[in-house]
């Protein structure tokens, strides 16, 4: 019925309806802590809470680091999400509260949380320009006792609760604006402008008394422009709705009626206000330990008037009603649009609840509906929706067995289904989107319905109406038969037709994407032929148009590449990144058995490969003969009558489709650039330095290699790392070292060789490419081919992450390869996939991308000449280096 899984950090605001503190996309959870609201991250498993730890969002550290600064910081007790376009680039912020009130504005910026404004400053110098005995006579007597001032003066600056409005316009521009409840009972309304940058952008508009002590749940129901009713419930289990006007003079603001003016004692868990759809009525809903009420609630601008003419409230409540959830106290609550409502108790349960309200009076009944599931000795200690509301998340944390009102921080995130399964199938199929990945909650919930049902709640696609559908349509078509493959359908027949299904689409969507790619590309229309085997003769037909200006296999001038010009250390990125090894090894399995490219398409992916290979020969007997041979087979890596059977003749008789570049000693570079230059191939020359392969030289020689090397007319240089230095740690000693080498190349490429086979752990790896990175390396590679493990998938998804993680964090592209045991076509294959899958079709040529190898080439060969002949071709058969 549901599935466990870890949720991603959230970027963005979910435009989902959830009650307290806004939550963003698949979402930030909750947990409560007496009276207090905390903000949690997500769930924290020990490979990363060092990380964690140092997140502004995780709620109970204690390190000194923390920002806030005070060694006994507790972490942050509330926050809430802005909307989107407060922050810069139309991203969100972050406020939040300490547990001694010190209240902050945060955004992300890149991988690293970045502290905007301090408002506490702000709010205590707004009390400083009054006088301090004038500012707490709100709640106290000035000739009150001194100590009695005191306690007032810190309600005063204690923050209870906070929630932001929506983006306003207004003379001054665009804002959204911070309300904060403080413990003295007022509101403080902020002006927060959009595309916030520093607290000179956040003023106070206006404080106001609305004598609500020890706020405790709080939420702003929009209702026009610049107008909202903000409804505010506290530990006393009073529940009153203000109604808020936002002018050019600040902020009008009025008390409109008490929900619930009986002081209970019981503290309000979560409030939530909204308006009936065709009606001039409202619906409060509110928890107060376990129980659920809702009340029907007439408010308008008549009201209002009279109010303040009279002096007294109007019969605003017109009914109220309430049930008992469950035995302990509710902790989550989600309203929908159609009033149906999913709670969360601490004991372990969700129900579904239906709030119904008369047209004819108002009276509202609350229906209590089967309860969607039920755990034993667990707790939930929050609801989320994602942003189709096809899916809530339920945090789950222990129940301690001694003391069942002991909470923990969440363990667990369970997410759910939600609504019907063949309406939400229908509704893809009907509106089909070319950007399915806002869809992903939506497929995760089908996904779910399958696992549970065992069985496929529509009719797919048959093979003869595949080409009578949209791309769109076939994409969505795709997906489920994926889901379908990995839901366990009982029904054999089923399963049958979906395996030959799933092919069938792929070729569709393939087939028909690059058909409409390389028409735009062709002087003269497309052949009449089977779109499956367009392919490759449209890629020859916009060789041949446009080889004249541009050949998709020529070797690219380094030159003419921007390289990674470093940025400075970053110890605290460096030290506070992690490996989760089983995740990495899932993945990387996963990679070559969920991907895969056939026919035709295969034939592609090897020429692709064919180009980012740097032929490499590295023996101690290498003469200048080998290495001529070498440059000769570099330079027509392929039969000429294997590129005519792939219609590749245009590009190969120029020399269009070459290796990356032949790798060599620092002694026979300059024999390589003068087969190179005779034989007429521009192709650049790497050379391994720097006292390959240990590296266990002095650093004087290994640069005067390096410079050596680069005379000679090497374009490309492979350094290798001090391995030592990684070890131990000396991650300082090591972007020094770099550096210095970086130096010493000039104008030439620098490719860093980790050795990843001598680093010990993948920690290390990652560290290490980052460095190396930072040191201003155009390309990371993994081993020399000497060590004992070399160049595994698993090792290339660590550091294509980093690569990935350093390009999001400075906008530089920094090259990746991969050397040393890659020697079938299907290992090429595989590689090519993984630089797809995690760095896109940016890294996919041989100025971004390549393969560190002697004997792959021959075997890619042999796998071409079965495509073209039908037959594997004897070993005398292929010309060799």
């Amino acid at each position: 019925m549901f599935t466990r899984y870890f949720i991603p950090i959230p970027n963005e605001l979910s435009p989902a309806i959830n009650p307290g503190i806004e939550m963003s996309e698949v979402l930030t959870s909750l947990e409560v802590s007496g009276n207090q609201r905390v903000m949690l991250d997500s769930v924290v498993s020990s490979a990363q809470r060092a990380r964690v730890e140092q997140d502004p969002r995780n709620p109970c550290t204690t390190l000194s680091g923390m920002p806030g600064g005070e060694p006994i910081h507790r972490g942050y007790s509330k926050g809430a999400w802005s909307p989107p376009g407060v922050g810069e680039n139309g991203m969100c912020v972050l406020s939040l509260s300490t547990r001694h009130h010190k209240l902050t504005i945060w955004s992300k910026v890149g991988r690293h949380w970045v502290s905007l404004a301090c408002l506490s400053d702000v709010w205590f110098e707004y009390n400083a320009t009054k006088e301090w005995t004038t500012a707490a006579a709100t709640v106290t007597d000035p000739d009150s006792p001194p100590h009695l001032i005191y306690e007032a003066r810190c309600r005063l600056l204690a923050v209870s609760q906070l929630v932001w409005t929506p983006v306003y316009k207004d003379k001054r521009g665009e804002f959204s604006s911070l309300v904060t409840l403080m413990g003295n009972g007022c509101v403080v309304f902020w002006r927060v402008e959009c595309n916030f940058k520093s607290v000179l952008q956040a003023s106070v508009v206006n404080v106001c008394q609305a004598d609500m002590m020890a706020a405790s749940a709080v939420h702003w129901c929009h209702t026009g422009d610049r107008k909202g009713y903000l409804t505010v419930g506290n530990n006393e289990g009073c529940v009153r709705i203000f109604h808020c006007h936002f002018t050019d003079k600040g902020v009008n603001f009025k008390s409109v009626c008490n929900v619930w003016e009986k002081c209970d004692r019981l503290c309000v868990r979560d409030v939530h206000l909204t308006h009936i759809p065709g009606r001039k009525q409202y619906l409060a809903i509110f928890t107060k330990h376990n129980l659920l009420m809702a009340a029907s609630l007439r408010l308008t601008t008549q009201q209002q008037q009279q109010q303040q003419q009279h002096h007294k409230s109007p019969p605003s409540v017109l009914h109220t009603s309430h049930i008992f959830i469950a035995d302990l106290e509710i902790s989550g609550l989600i309203v929908f649009e159609d009033m149906s409502v999913y709670v969360s108790a601490k004991d372990g349960v969700v129900k579904h609840v239906f709030i119904n309200v008369s047209r004819e009076d108002g009276t509202t009944t609350i229906e209590e509906g089967d309860t969607v599931f039920q755990s034993e000795d667990v707790m939930y200690c929050g609801l989320a929706t994602s942003p189709n509301n096809t899916l809530f998340a339920v945090f789950e944390t222990i129940r301690v067995a001694y003391d069942h009102l002991v909470e923990r921080e969440p363990t667990l995130v369970n997410v759910y289904r939600l609504g019907d399964i063949q309406a939400l199938i229908h509704g893809l199929l009907e509106t089909p989107s070319d950007n399915l990945h806002s869809k992903a909650d939506v497929f995760e919930s089908i996904r779910i319905n399958m696992c549970k049902a065992g069985h496929c709640p529509v009719e797919l696609l048959r093979a003869n109406q595949i080409p009578k559908q949209t791309v769109a349509t076939l994409k969505v078509y795709y997906w489920l038969v994926k889901i379908c493959r990995s839901s366990c359908i009982a029904d054999q027949k089923l399963q049958k037709s979906i395996k030959e299904l799933e092919p069938s689409l792929q070729n569709a969507i393939m087939g028909r994407r690059m058909t409409e790619i390389l028409q735009q590309q062709c002087s003269q229309g497309l052949p009449k032929m089977d779109p499956l085997h367009l392919s490759l003769s449209l890629m020859a037909e916009w060789l041949k148009n446009t080889h004249k200006h541009t050949n998709a296999f020529e070797t690219i001038n380094m030159a003419d590449i921007d390289r990674n010009p470093g940025i400075p250390l970053d110890l605290s990125w460096v030290s506070g990144v992690s490996v989760n090894l089983p995740s990495v090894k899932r993945r990387a399995e996963s990679l070559t058995t969920r991907r895969t490219v056939k026919k035709q398409w295969q034939a592609a992916w090897l020429l692709r490969a064919v180009t980012c290979i740097d032929l490499t020969t590295l023996s101690g007997d290498d003469t200048d003969g080998n290495v001529e041979r070498l440059c000769h087979k570099a330079g027509h890596p392929i039969r000429t009558d294997l590129l005519e059977g792939l219609g590749m003749t245009e590009a190969g008789a120029g020399g269009g489709i070459t290796c990356g570049a032949v790798c060599v000693y620092p002694a026979r570079v300059s024999a390589a650039v003068r087969t190179l230059k005779r034989l007429g191939v521009q192709m650049p020359v790497a050379a391994v330095a720097t006292g390959f392969p240990s590296g266990q030289y002095h650093f004087k020689t290994r640069c005067e290699e390096i410079k050596l090397a680069v005379a000679d007319g090497a374009m490309e240089i492979d350094i290798v790392i001090n391995r030592e230095m990684a070890l131990t740690g000396n991650w300082q000693g090591l972007y020094d070292e770099v550096k210095a080498m970086r130096t010493a190349c000039g104008t030439a490429h620098m490719k860093a060789i980790l050795a990843v086979g001598d680093l010990g752990s993948m920690t290390n790896v990652v560290r290490a490419s980052l460095v190396a990175m930072m040191a201003g390396a155009d390309f990371i590679k993994t081993s020399t081919g000497k060590e004992g493990v070399n160049a595994t998938l698993p090792v290339g998804l660590v550091m294509c992450r980093a690569i990935r993680d350093y390009h999001q964090q400075t906008g530089i592209k920094v090259g990746f390869k991969p050397a040393g045991g890659i020697r079938t076509a299907k290992d090429a294959l595989a590689w090519l996939i993984l630089i797809k899958e995690e760095l896109g079709n940016d890294w996919l040529n041989n100025h971004m991308f390549r393969i560190g190898a002697s004997g792959l080439l021959g075997d890619i060969e042999r796998q071409l000449f079965h495509y073209v002949y039908g037959r594997y071709a004897a070993g005398s058969e292929l010309p060799m280096a």
